[in-house]
Protein backbone atom coordinates (compact mmCIF):
# COMPACT_ATOMS: atom_id res chain seq x y z
CA UNK A 1 0.00 0.00 0.00
CA UNK A 2 1.78 3.28 -1.13
CA UNK A 3 0.75 6.48 0.92
CA UNK A 4 0.28 8.61 -2.37
CA UNK A 5 -2.70 6.28 -3.28
CA UNK A 6 -4.04 7.23 0.13
CA UNK A 7 -4.01 11.21 0.06
CA UNK A 8 -7.68 12.31 -1.31
CA UNK A 9 -9.35 15.69 -0.92
CA UNK A 10 -11.31 14.09 2.10
CA UNK A 11 -8.01 12.87 4.48
CA UNK A 12 -8.08 15.91 6.74
CA UNK A 13 -11.97 15.86 7.74
CA UNK A 14 -12.17 11.89 7.86
CA UNK A 15 -8.89 12.45 10.52
CA UNK A 16 -10.82 15.13 12.21
CA UNK A 17 -14.17 13.21 12.32
CA UNK A 18 -11.94 10.12 13.78
CA UNK A 19 -10.44 12.43 16.57
CA UNK A 20 -13.83 13.55 17.69
CA UNK A 21 -14.78 10.41 18.10
CA UNK A 22 -12.16 9.44 20.32
CA UNK A 23 -13.30 12.65 21.97
CA UNK A 24 -16.46 11.47 22.03
CA UNK A 25 -15.68 7.97 23.74
CA UNK A 26 -13.57 10.72 26.59
CA UNK A 27 -16.91 12.53 27.02
CA UNK A 28 -19.26 9.74 27.46
CA UNK A 29 -20.46 8.95 31.01
CA UNK A 30 -20.60 5.02 30.62
CA UNK A 31 -17.93 4.51 27.65
CA UNK A 32 -18.85 1.01 27.32
CA UNK A 33 -21.91 2.55 25.69
CA UNK A 34 -19.17 4.31 23.42
CA UNK A 35 -16.79 1.08 22.08
CA UNK A 36 -19.17 -0.30 19.81
CA UNK A 37 -19.61 3.51 17.38
CA UNK A 38 -16.09 3.83 18.18
CA UNK A 39 -15.29 0.13 16.47
CA UNK A 40 -17.99 1.32 13.38
CA UNK A 41 -16.62 4.30 12.47
CA UNK A 42 -12.99 3.05 12.64
CA UNK A 43 -13.80 -0.11 10.60
CA UNK A 44 -15.95 2.64 8.27
CA UNK A 45 -12.87 4.81 7.79
CA UNK A 46 -10.40 1.69 7.06
CA UNK A 47 -13.44 0.13 4.05
CA UNK A 48 -12.98 4.06 2.34
CA UNK A 49 -9.05 3.47 2.68
CA UNK A 50 -9.15 -0.01 1.23
CA UNK A 51 -11.57 0.80 -1.97
CA UNK A 52 -9.16 3.84 -2.32
CA UNK A 53 -5.78 1.41 -2.57
CA UNK A 54 -7.52 -1.19 -4.49
CA UNK A 55 -9.71 0.51 -6.86
CA UNK A 56 -6.94 1.78 -9.17
CA UNK A 57 -8.30 0.83 -12.05
CA UNK A 58 -11.94 0.68 -14.05
CA UNK A 59 -12.59 -2.75 -13.64
CA UNK A 60 -11.82 -3.31 -10.31
CA UNK A 61 -13.99 -0.16 -9.17
CA UNK A 62 -17.11 -1.71 -11.34
CA UNK A 63 -16.27 -5.19 -9.39
CA UNK A 64 -15.96 -3.40 -5.86
CA UNK A 65 -19.09 -1.81 -6.36
CA UNK A 66 -21.05 -4.95 -7.78
CA UNK A 67 -19.19 -6.73 -4.21
CA UNK A 68 -21.13 -3.90 -1.77
CA UNK A 69 -24.68 -4.00 -3.72
CA UNK A 70 -24.61 -7.97 -3.69
CA UNK A 71 -23.92 -7.00 -0.26
CA UNK A 72 -27.14 -4.90 0.36
CA UNK A 73 -29.12 -6.92 -1.55
CA UNK A 74 -28.57 -9.63 1.36
CA UNK A 75 -30.40 -7.41 3.57
CA UNK A 76 -32.93 -6.51 0.96
CA UNK A 77 -33.49 -10.41 0.27
CA UNK A 78 -34.34 -11.04 3.62
CA UNK A 79 -36.35 -8.02 4.41
CA UNK A 80 -38.61 -8.91 1.36
CA UNK A 81 -39.16 -12.14 2.31
CA UNK A 82 -39.05 -12.21 6.10
CA UNK A 83 -40.42 -8.33 7.02
CA UNK A 84 -44.09 -9.90 7.08
CA UNK A 85 -42.85 -12.28 10.03
CA UNK A 86 -40.95 -9.49 12.32
CA UNK A 87 -44.15 -8.30 13.92
CA UNK A 88 -44.05 -4.69 12.62
CA UNK A 89 -46.51 -2.11 13.66
CA UNK A 90 -48.37 -1.28 10.71
CA UNK A 91 -47.61 2.63 9.23
CA UNK A 92 -49.31 2.44 5.87
CA UNK A 93 -51.59 0.19 5.06
CA UNK A 94 -50.83 -0.94 1.45
CA UNK A 95 -47.52 -1.60 2.82
CA UNK A 96 -48.54 -3.57 5.56
CA UNK A 97 -50.91 -5.82 2.98
CA UNK A 98 -47.75 -6.38 0.57
CA UNK A 99 -45.80 -7.56 3.50
CA UNK A 100 -48.75 -9.95 4.12
CA UNK A 101 -48.69 -11.18 0.93
CA UNK A 102 -45.21 -12.22 0.55
CA UNK A 103 -45.27 -13.78 4.03
CA UNK A 104 -47.57 -16.36 2.24
CA UNK A 105 -45.05 -16.76 -0.63
CA UNK A 106 -41.62 -17.18 1.76
CA UNK A 107 -40.88 -19.45 3.98
CA UNK A 108 -40.42 -18.12 7.64
CA UNK A 109 -36.62 -17.17 8.70
CA UNK A 110 -36.34 -14.97 11.25
CA UNK A 111 -33.16 -15.00 13.01
CA UNK A 112 -32.50 -10.95 12.87
CA UNK A 113 -35.06 -8.57 13.48
CA UNK A 114 -33.57 -5.03 11.74
CA UNK A 115 -35.90 -1.74 13.03
CA UNK A 116 -37.29 -0.94 9.43
CA UNK A 117 -36.13 2.39 9.46
CA UNK A 118 -32.23 0.67 9.68
CA UNK A 119 -32.85 -1.31 6.81
CA UNK A 120 -34.04 1.91 4.78
CA UNK A 121 -31.08 3.58 5.88
CA UNK A 122 -28.86 1.06 4.63
CA UNK A 123 -30.12 0.07 1.45
CA UNK A 124 -31.16 3.82 0.25
CA UNK A 125 -27.24 4.88 -0.46
CA UNK A 126 -26.94 1.60 -2.91
CA UNK A 127 -30.45 2.29 -5.06
CA UNK A 128 -28.95 5.46 -6.71
CA UNK A 129 -25.51 2.49 -7.86
CA UNK A 130 -27.65 -0.12 -8.51
CA UNK A 131 -29.43 2.18 -11.28
CA UNK A 132 -25.77 3.32 -12.01
CA UNK A 133 -24.62 -0.07 -12.41
CA UNK A 134 -27.43 -1.29 -14.70
CA UNK A 135 -26.94 2.06 -17.61
CA UNK A 136 -23.58 2.47 -17.08
CA UNK A 137 -21.67 -1.05 -16.82
CA UNK A 138 -19.36 -1.93 -19.14
CA UNK A 139 -20.11 -5.58 -19.03
CA UNK A 140 -24.49 -6.89 -20.23
CA UNK A 141 -24.49 -9.35 -17.24
CA UNK A 142 -23.55 -7.10 -14.63
CA UNK A 143 -25.89 -4.55 -16.46
CA UNK A 144 -28.48 -7.14 -15.89
CA UNK A 145 -27.02 -7.97 -12.58
CA UNK A 146 -27.87 -3.87 -11.86
CA UNK A 147 -30.96 -3.59 -13.10
CA UNK A 148 -32.52 -6.67 -11.23
CA UNK A 149 -30.62 -5.29 -7.85
CA UNK A 150 -32.08 -1.78 -7.73
CA UNK A 151 -35.59 -3.76 -8.42
CA UNK A 152 -35.57 -5.83 -5.46
CA UNK A 153 -33.73 -2.51 -3.42
CA UNK A 154 -36.61 -0.13 -4.26
CA UNK A 155 -39.12 -2.97 -3.25
CA UNK A 156 -37.32 -3.81 0.03
CA UNK A 157 -36.80 0.24 0.67
CA UNK A 158 -41.14 0.35 0.18
CA UNK A 159 -41.83 -2.14 2.50
CA UNK A 160 -40.00 0.02 5.54
CA UNK A 161 -42.72 2.43 4.62
CA UNK A 162 -39.61 5.20 5.02
CA UNK A 163 -41.02 8.73 3.85
CA UNK A 164 -37.74 10.39 4.54
CA UNK A 165 -35.99 7.34 2.04
CA UNK A 166 -38.49 8.02 -0.47
CA UNK A 167 -38.15 11.74 -0.37
CA UNK A 168 -34.22 11.51 -0.02
CA UNK A 169 -34.12 9.44 -3.26
CA UNK A 170 -36.76 11.23 -5.01
CA UNK A 171 -35.08 14.54 -4.43
CA UNK A 172 -31.71 12.68 -5.75
CA UNK A 173 -33.30 13.34 -9.77
CA UNK A 174 -33.22 16.94 -9.84
CA UNK A 175 -29.59 17.32 -7.43
CA UNK A 176 -28.22 14.94 -10.14
CA UNK A 177 -29.75 17.44 -12.49
CA UNK A 178 -28.58 20.38 -10.87
CA UNK A 179 -25.08 19.47 -11.19
CA UNK A 180 -24.77 18.63 -15.19
CA UNK A 181 -24.74 22.32 -15.83
CA UNK A 182 -24.53 25.78 -14.56
CA UNK A 183 -28.01 26.93 -16.29
CA UNK A 184 -29.51 23.61 -14.25
CA UNK A 185 -27.90 25.02 -11.42
CA UNK A 186 -29.71 28.35 -11.74
CA UNK A 187 -33.04 27.04 -12.78
CA UNK A 188 -33.11 24.49 -10.33
CA UNK A 189 -32.43 27.56 -7.52
CA UNK A 190 -35.15 29.24 -9.50
CA UNK A 191 -37.43 26.91 -9.07
CA UNK A 192 -36.80 25.89 -5.21
CA UNK A 193 -37.01 29.94 -4.50
CA UNK A 194 -39.97 30.01 -6.56
CA UNK A 195 -41.82 27.19 -4.41
CA UNK A 196 -40.90 28.54 -1.32
CA UNK A 197 -42.31 31.59 -1.93
CA UNK A 198 -45.30 30.01 -3.44
CA UNK A 199 -45.77 28.01 0.05
CA UNK A 200 -44.94 31.40 1.76
CA UNK A 201 -47.25 33.29 0.34
CA UNK A 202 -50.33 30.87 0.40
CA UNK A 203 -49.95 30.65 4.01
CA UNK A 204 -49.79 34.13 4.48
CA UNK A 205 -52.22 35.52 2.10
CA UNK A 206 -55.00 32.61 2.46
CA UNK A 207 -57.25 32.85 5.29
CA UNK A 208 -57.08 29.39 7.59
CA UNK A 209 -54.43 27.76 5.05
CA UNK A 210 -51.64 25.55 6.22
CA UNK A 211 -48.95 23.15 5.16
CA UNK A 212 -51.67 20.20 6.05
CA UNK A 213 -53.57 21.36 3.04
CA UNK A 214 -51.13 22.15 0.71
CA UNK A 215 -51.15 19.68 -2.28
CA UNK A 216 -48.35 17.33 -2.14
CA UNK A 217 -46.53 18.91 0.69
CA UNK A 218 -48.89 17.68 2.75
CA UNK A 219 -48.27 14.17 1.86
CA UNK A 220 -44.55 14.53 1.64
CA UNK A 221 -42.43 17.08 3.98
CA UNK A 222 -45.47 17.42 6.58
CA UNK A 223 -45.88 13.83 8.31
CA UNK A 224 -41.68 14.31 8.62
CA UNK A 225 -41.20 17.56 9.77
CA UNK A 226 -44.53 18.82 11.11
CA UNK A 227 -44.94 16.28 13.91
CA UNK A 228 -44.82 17.46 17.51
CA UNK A 229 -43.10 14.59 18.68
CA UNK A 230 -40.42 14.79 16.31
CA UNK A 231 -40.19 18.95 16.43
CA UNK A 232 -40.06 18.40 20.57
CA UNK A 233 -37.19 16.11 20.00
CA UNK A 234 -34.92 18.29 17.76
CA UNK A 235 -36.01 21.09 20.24
CA UNK A 236 -34.54 18.73 23.09
CA UNK A 237 -31.35 18.01 21.40
CA UNK A 238 -30.33 21.64 20.76
CA UNK A 239 -30.52 22.13 24.28
CA UNK A 240 -28.42 19.21 25.50
CA UNK A 241 -26.27 20.88 22.60
CA UNK A 242 -26.24 24.06 24.81
CA UNK A 243 -25.35 22.19 27.92
CA UNK A 244 -22.68 20.09 26.07
CA UNK A 245 -21.43 22.40 23.22
CA UNK A 246 -17.85 21.13 23.24
CA UNK A 247 -17.68 18.14 24.03
CA UNK A 248 -21.25 16.70 23.02
CA UNK A 249 -22.77 14.04 25.50
CA UNK A 250 -20.55 11.20 24.08
CA UNK A 251 -20.15 8.61 21.81
CA UNK A 252 -22.76 5.73 21.25
CA UNK A 253 -26.08 5.21 23.68
CA UNK A 254 -25.32 7.65 25.62
CA UNK A 255 -28.52 9.79 24.86
CA UNK A 256 -31.36 8.07 25.97
CA UNK A 257 -30.36 8.43 29.84
CA UNK A 258 -28.89 12.09 29.02
CA UNK A 259 -31.88 13.40 26.75
CA UNK A 260 -34.76 11.66 29.85
CA UNK A 261 -32.72 12.81 32.77
CA UNK A 262 -31.67 16.69 31.88
CA UNK A 263 -34.41 17.55 29.09
CA UNK A 264 -37.72 15.73 29.98
CA UNK A 265 -36.43 15.22 33.54
CA UNK A 266 -37.75 11.97 34.12
CA UNK A 267 -35.61 9.00 35.67
CA UNK A 268 -36.38 6.39 32.88
CA UNK A 269 -35.22 6.16 29.01
CA UNK A 270 -37.37 7.19 26.90
CA UNK A 271 -36.10 7.97 23.03
CA UNK A 272 -32.64 6.66 21.81
CA UNK A 273 -31.41 9.37 19.73
CA UNK A 274 -31.84 13.12 18.18
CA UNK A 275 -33.94 11.83 14.49
CA UNK A 276 -31.86 14.45 12.85
CA UNK A 277 -28.07 13.12 11.78
CA UNK A 278 -26.20 16.66 12.17
CA UNK A 279 -27.62 16.86 15.86
CA UNK A 280 -26.64 13.40 16.69
CA UNK A 281 -23.36 13.84 15.08
CA UNK A 282 -22.54 17.37 17.24
CA UNK A 283 -24.00 15.62 20.02
CA UNK A 284 -22.04 12.26 19.74
CA UNK A 285 -18.95 14.00 18.53
CA UNK A 286 -18.97 17.54 20.07
CA UNK A 287 -17.70 20.77 18.05
CA UNK A 288 -15.10 19.09 16.57
CA UNK A 289 -16.83 16.37 15.23
CA UNK A 290 -19.35 18.56 13.76
CA UNK A 291 -16.97 21.01 12.45
CA UNK A 292 -15.75 17.97 10.75
CA UNK A 293 -18.45 16.16 9.06
CA UNK A 294 -19.80 19.25 7.79
CA UNK A 295 -15.75 20.15 6.29
CA UNK A 296 -16.03 16.12 4.79
CA UNK A 297 -19.58 16.75 3.05
CA UNK A 298 -18.32 20.70 1.75
CA UNK A 299 -14.95 18.84 0.63
CA UNK A 300 -17.00 15.89 -1.22
CA UNK A 301 -19.73 18.31 -2.87
CA UNK A 302 -16.81 20.61 -3.78
CA UNK A 303 -15.20 17.50 -4.99
CA UNK A 304 -19.03 16.34 -7.15
CA UNK A 305 -19.24 20.10 -8.75
CA UNK A 306 -15.97 19.92 -9.98
CA UNK A 307 -16.51 17.15 -11.15
CA UNK A 308 -19.92 17.53 -12.58
CA UNK A 309 -21.13 15.54 -16.00
CA UNK A 310 -17.18 14.33 -16.18
CA UNK A 311 -17.67 12.14 -14.13
CA UNK A 312 -18.55 8.23 -15.64
CA UNK A 313 -21.92 6.20 -14.57
CA UNK A 314 -20.26 5.09 -11.18
CA UNK A 315 -19.33 8.16 -10.20
CA UNK A 316 -22.54 9.45 -10.43
CA UNK A 317 -24.14 6.64 -8.71
CA UNK A 318 -22.17 6.90 -5.40
CA UNK A 319 -22.33 10.53 -5.20
CA UNK A 320 -26.17 10.53 -5.30
CA UNK A 321 -25.58 7.73 -2.94
CA UNK A 322 -24.34 9.33 -0.55
CA UNK A 323 -26.53 12.68 -1.14
CA UNK A 324 -29.76 10.23 -0.44
CA UNK A 325 -28.21 9.23 3.01
CA UNK A 326 -27.06 12.84 3.92
CA UNK A 327 -30.58 14.02 2.92
CA UNK A 328 -32.08 11.73 4.75
CA UNK A 329 -30.31 12.68 7.99
CA UNK A 330 -32.33 15.44 7.78
CA UNK A 331 -34.98 13.15 9.36
CA UNK A 332 -33.74 10.44 11.12
CA UNK A 333 -30.30 9.12 12.24
CA UNK A 334 -30.07 5.49 12.28
CA UNK A 335 -26.66 5.31 11.67
CA UNK A 336 -26.50 5.85 15.15
CA UNK A 337 -29.09 4.12 16.45
CA UNK A 338 -27.67 0.82 14.48
CA UNK A 339 -23.79 1.35 14.04
CA UNK A 340 -24.40 -1.84 10.93
CA UNK A 341 -26.48 1.44 8.64
CA UNK A 342 -22.83 3.55 8.62
CA UNK A 343 -20.68 1.64 6.65
CA UNK A 344 -22.83 2.39 2.88
CA UNK A 345 -21.85 6.06 4.03
CA UNK A 346 -17.92 5.16 4.01
CA UNK A 347 -17.94 3.07 1.11
CA UNK A 348 -20.02 5.00 -1.14
CA UNK A 349 -17.60 7.60 -0.43
CA UNK A 350 -14.64 5.40 -1.19
CA UNK A 351 -15.95 4.35 -4.51
CA UNK A 352 -16.91 8.17 -5.43
CA UNK A 353 -13.67 9.18 -4.49
CA UNK A 354 -11.56 6.39 -6.34
CA UNK A 355 -13.47 6.11 -9.41
CA UNK A 356 -12.68 10.22 -9.87
CA UNK A 357 -8.93 9.13 -9.04
CA UNK A 358 -8.93 6.62 -11.97
CA UNK A 359 -10.60 8.80 -14.59
CA UNK A 360 -8.37 12.14 -13.25
CA UNK A 361 -5.82 12.96 -16.22
CA UNK A 362 -2.16 14.66 -15.16
CA UNK A 363 -3.34 18.40 -16.01
CA UNK A 364 -6.17 17.79 -13.52
CA UNK A 365 -4.03 16.28 -10.65
CA UNK A 366 -2.38 19.63 -11.09
CA UNK A 367 -5.72 21.44 -10.73
CA UNK A 368 -5.97 19.33 -7.92
CA UNK A 369 -3.45 20.51 -5.87
CA UNK A 370 -4.31 24.22 -6.62
CA UNK A 371 -7.63 23.47 -4.98
CA UNK A 372 -5.70 22.05 -2.20
CA UNK A 373 -3.87 25.62 -1.69
CA UNK A 374 -6.94 27.52 -2.17
CA UNK A 375 -8.34 25.29 0.33
CA UNK A 376 -5.16 25.96 2.78
CA UNK A 377 -5.84 29.58 2.30
CA UNK A 378 -9.85 29.01 3.28
CA UNK A 379 -8.66 27.23 6.30
CA UNK A 380 -6.50 29.67 7.60
CA UNK A 381 -9.31 32.51 6.90
CA UNK A 382 -11.69 30.58 8.93
CA UNK A 383 -9.30 29.81 11.74
CA UNK A 384 -8.15 33.68 12.01
CA UNK A 385 -11.94 34.56 12.14
CA UNK A 386 -12.78 32.35 15.14
CA UNK A 387 -9.63 33.25 17.05
CA UNK A 388 -11.04 37.28 16.38
CA UNK A 389 -14.04 36.32 17.19
CA UNK A 390 -13.42 34.00 20.77
CA UNK A 391 -11.25 37.06 21.69
CA UNK A 392 -14.45 39.14 21.34
CA UNK A 393 -16.45 37.22 23.21
CA UNK A 394 -14.08 35.23 25.76
CA UNK A 395 -16.11 35.59 28.75
CA UNK A 396 -19.58 34.18 27.31
CA UNK A 397 -17.46 31.45 25.74
CA UNK A 398 -15.52 30.77 29.22
CA UNK A 399 -18.93 30.14 30.92
CA UNK A 400 -19.92 27.99 28.14
CA UNK A 401 -16.69 25.78 28.63
CA UNK A 402 -17.02 25.63 32.19
CA UNK A 403 -20.96 24.82 31.98
CA UNK A 404 -20.26 22.34 29.53
CA UNK A 405 -17.48 21.12 32.27
CA UNK A 406 -20.29 20.84 35.04
CA UNK A 407 -22.33 18.96 32.80
CA UNK A 408 -20.15 16.10 32.11
CA UNK A 409 -19.01 16.05 36.22
CA UNK A 410 -23.22 15.79 36.53
CA UNK A 411 -23.80 13.19 33.96
CA UNK A 412 -21.03 11.11 35.14
CA UNK A 413 -22.52 11.49 38.91
CA UNK A 414 -25.91 10.63 38.38
CA UNK A 415 -25.75 7.81 35.69
CA UNK A 416 -22.73 5.68 35.99
CA UNK A 417 -22.86 2.68 37.37
CA UNK A 418 -21.46 1.15 40.72
CA UNK A 419 -20.27 4.79 41.66
CA UNK A 420 -20.29 5.17 45.75
CA UNK A 421 -22.17 7.64 47.25
CA UNK A 422 -19.02 9.16 48.36
CA UNK A 423 -17.75 9.28 44.87
CA UNK A 424 -20.71 10.61 43.24
CA UNK A 425 -21.09 13.43 45.75
CA UNK A 426 -17.61 14.57 44.91
CA UNK A 427 -18.53 14.71 41.50
CA UNK A 428 -21.51 16.71 42.35
CA UNK A 429 -19.36 19.01 44.12
CA UNK A 430 -17.32 19.56 41.19
CA UNK A 431 -19.83 19.83 39.14
CA UNK A 432 -21.46 23.00 41.30
CA UNK A 433 -18.23 24.78 41.36
CA UNK A 434 -17.59 24.91 37.28
CA UNK A 435 -21.46 25.94 37.54
CA UNK A 436 -20.64 29.04 39.78
CA UNK A 437 -17.24 29.72 37.42
CA UNK A 438 -19.40 29.99 34.83
CA UNK A 439 -21.97 32.31 36.31
CA UNK A 440 -19.39 34.55 37.93
CA UNK A 441 -18.17 34.89 34.48
CA UNK A 442 -21.85 35.22 32.88
CA UNK A 443 -24.57 35.44 34.99
CA UNK A 444 -27.24 34.98 31.88
CA UNK A 445 -25.48 31.44 31.61
CA UNK A 446 -29.02 29.24 31.01
CA UNK A 447 -27.44 25.99 31.27
CA UNK A 448 -25.37 26.52 34.76
CA UNK A 449 -28.36 28.56 36.78
CA UNK A 450 -30.87 25.72 35.40
CA UNK A 451 -28.71 23.03 36.55
CA UNK A 452 -27.87 24.68 40.06
CA UNK A 453 -31.17 25.18 40.18
CA UNK A 454 -32.03 21.34 39.74
CA UNK A 455 -29.14 19.96 42.17
CA UNK A 456 -30.38 22.67 44.62
CA UNK A 457 -34.11 20.99 44.27
CA UNK A 458 -32.41 17.38 44.65
CA UNK A 459 -30.98 19.05 47.50
CA UNK A 460 -34.24 20.08 48.76
CA UNK A 461 -32.82 23.86 48.74
CA UNK A 462 -36.17 25.17 47.71
CA UNK A 463 -35.32 28.90 47.82
CA UNK A 464 -31.98 28.60 46.36
CA UNK A 465 -33.63 26.37 43.94
CA UNK A 466 -36.24 29.02 42.68
CA UNK A 467 -33.71 31.58 42.53
CA UNK A 468 -31.44 30.12 39.97
CA UNK A 469 -34.18 28.85 38.30
CA UNK A 470 -36.08 32.22 37.55
CA UNK A 471 -32.90 33.41 36.62
CA UNK A 472 -32.29 30.39 33.84
CA UNK A 473 -35.87 31.41 32.90
CA UNK A 474 -35.43 35.18 32.53
CA UNK A 475 -31.90 33.86 30.33
CA UNK A 476 -33.82 31.84 27.89
CA UNK A 477 -37.62 31.88 28.38
CA UNK A 478 -38.02 29.90 25.39
CA UNK A 479 -36.83 26.57 27.39
CA UNK A 480 -38.81 24.37 27.84
CA UNK A 481 -37.06 22.17 30.40
CA UNK A 482 -36.76 25.58 32.28
CA UNK A 483 -40.41 25.76 32.04
CA UNK A 484 -41.01 22.15 33.88
CA UNK A 485 -38.06 22.77 36.23
CA UNK A 486 -39.48 26.11 37.54
CA UNK A 487 -42.69 24.95 37.09
CA UNK A 488 -42.22 22.10 40.01
CA UNK A 489 -40.40 24.12 41.93
CA UNK A 490 -43.01 26.64 42.01
CA UNK A 491 -45.30 23.56 42.66
CA UNK A 492 -43.12 22.26 45.76
CA UNK A 493 -43.28 26.16 46.73
CA UNK A 494 -46.93 25.99 46.81
CA UNK A 495 -46.83 29.01 44.28
CA UNK A 496 -49.49 26.86 41.95
CA UNK A 497 -51.10 29.64 39.66
CA UNK A 498 -47.75 30.13 38.33
CA UNK A 499 -46.63 26.71 38.85
CA UNK A 500 -49.94 25.93 36.66
CA UNK A 501 -49.23 28.40 33.79
CA UNK A 502 -45.61 26.85 33.20
CA UNK A 503 -46.39 23.23 33.33
CA UNK A 504 -50.05 23.61 31.30
CA UNK A 505 -48.50 22.83 27.90
CA UNK A 506 -46.00 19.88 29.36
CA UNK A 507 -46.91 16.37 27.61
CA UNK A 508 -48.47 14.01 30.53
CA UNK A 509 -47.72 16.51 33.35
CA UNK A 510 -50.41 15.50 35.29
CA UNK A 511 -49.46 11.76 35.00
CA UNK A 512 -45.62 12.89 36.10
CA UNK A 513 -47.11 15.03 39.32
CA UNK A 514 -49.10 12.12 40.36
CA UNK A 515 -46.21 10.17 40.65
CA UNK A 516 -44.47 12.66 42.47
CA UNK A 517 -47.17 12.97 44.65
CA UNK A 518 -46.49 9.35 45.46
CA UNK A 519 -42.93 9.53 45.94
CA UNK A 520 -42.72 12.81 47.87
CA UNK A 521 -45.37 10.64 50.41
CA UNK A 522 -42.92 7.97 50.55
CA UNK A 523 -39.98 10.18 51.99
CA UNK A 524 -42.06 11.79 54.26
CA UNK A 525 -42.18 15.18 52.63
CA UNK A 526 -46.44 15.55 52.96
CA UNK A 527 -46.57 18.98 52.28
CA UNK A 528 -44.25 18.55 48.78
CA UNK A 529 -46.65 15.53 48.07
CA UNK A 530 -49.81 17.69 49.11
CA UNK A 531 -48.45 20.44 46.54
CA UNK A 532 -48.08 18.01 43.78
CA UNK A 533 -51.57 16.61 43.69
CA UNK A 534 -52.81 20.07 44.17
CA UNK A 535 -51.44 21.38 40.67
CA UNK A 536 -52.25 18.25 39.12
CA UNK A 537 -55.84 18.77 40.27
CA UNK A 538 -55.35 22.43 39.14
CA UNK A 539 -54.50 21.26 35.36
CA UNK A 540 -56.89 18.55 35.29
CA UNK A 541 -59.62 18.84 38.24
CA UNK A 542 -61.98 14.89 37.16
CA UNK A 543 -59.52 12.96 39.18
CA UNK A 544 -61.33 11.24 42.41
CA UNK A 545 -58.75 9.62 43.21
CA UNK A 546 -55.92 12.18 43.42
CA UNK A 547 -58.50 14.27 45.80
CA UNK A 548 -58.99 11.11 48.13
CA UNK A 549 -55.27 11.08 48.22
CA UNK A 550 -55.24 15.02 49.17
CA UNK A 551 -57.51 15.11 51.42
CA UNK A 552 -55.54 11.65 53.28
CA UNK A 553 -52.49 14.05 53.27
CA UNK A 554 -54.30 16.99 54.37
CA UNK A 555 -56.39 15.64 57.70
CA UNK A 556 -52.55 13.80 58.85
Amino acid sequence: MTLHRLKTPLDAPLGLFFISALGGLWAAYDRRLSWPMLVVILLGIICYYVIINIGTSENRLWGLALVGLLGSLVVAVYFVSQGGYLGYAPKLQAVSRLHQALSRVFPRFTPFHPHRNSVAAFLEGWLPLAVALAVGSPRRWMRLVGGSSGVLLALAILLSASRGAWLALALCLPLWWATRSRRNLVVSTACAVVLLLGLAGYLMLVPGASLQQAPIVNQTLVPLFARPDRVDVYRGSWYLIQDFPFTGIGLGGTFAMVYSRYVLLIQVPFLTYSHNLFLQVWLNHGVLGILAFTWLIAAFCALVWRVGRRGDALFQGAWLGVAAILLHGLSDARQYADGWTFFPFFVLLGLAVASWRVSESANQRVSESAHRRGGRWVWMVGVITLGVMGLLAWQPLAAMAYANAGALLQARAQLTEGLSDEQRSDLIQQAVSDYQRAVSLDADNRTAQQRLGMLALDARRLDEAVTHLEAAYNADPTNATTHKALGLAYTWAGRFDEAGQLLADVPEIVEELNVWGWWWGTQGESEWAANAYRVSLLLEPGQPGVRDRLSALESE
